[in-house]
């Protein structure tokens, strides 16, 4: 209902939500449990929110989380930490390294270090997954970090084991 000089009232009816038969189960700690106790995560976030409630659930996890706000920031870290045993970054980020060149980069200076990518624009994703690299969809569930994180550490075991395969059978020959 309207009236000049007095503003507008809207009335909304809505169902009553009926009590779930089936209420959620708990997450299964297997899957958010880290893969390598302990690990060193850094966190390439630009957003101050995003990176503070990631670094929560990291550390609830199980991880050791330290935080850069941007790609010159992480390479700095990288370089002077060798605790670091992944990279958890945002794609689109400020300051003319994003999270791809950024990932790029740390192949050369870290070969095998792990690098996962999250962003919120989708479209983004085939090109991350296009160079090879673990990519999460923002916002993300903590279940969903977990897994990504179990994979990226997967990923570079299995690349680890064929390095070491490929060296062995060189040796051989």
């Amino acid at each position: 209902m309207s009236a000049i000089g007095k503003g507008t009232s809207i009335t909304l009816f809505l169902p009553r939500a009926e009590e779930d038969e089936h209420p959620a189960e708990p997450s299964n700690l297997a899957t958010v449990a880290p893969l390598r106790a302990s690990a060193g995560i850094l966190v390439v976030e630009d957003e101050a929110e995003v990176a503070r409630v990631t670094m929560e659930v990291l550390r609830d996890i199980g991880y050791q989380a330290v935080e850069a706000r941007d790609g010159h920031a992480a390479l700095a870290l990288i370089e002077q930490d060798p605790r670091i045993d992944l990279v958890l970054s945002d794609v689109v980020m400020p300051g003319g390294i994003s999270g791809l060149e950024l990932a790029r980069r740390l192949r050369k200076l870290r070969p095998g270090l792990p690098v996962v990518l999250a962003t919120g624009y989708t479209q983004l994703g085939a090109r991350v997954m296009d160079e090879d690299l673990t990519f999460i969809a923002k916002p993300y569930r903590r279940e969903t970090l977990a897994a990504a994180l179990r994979t990226a550490f997967e990923r570079e075991k299995a690349w680890r084991s064929m390095a070491g395969a490929a060296t062995k059978a060189t040796v051989k020959t």
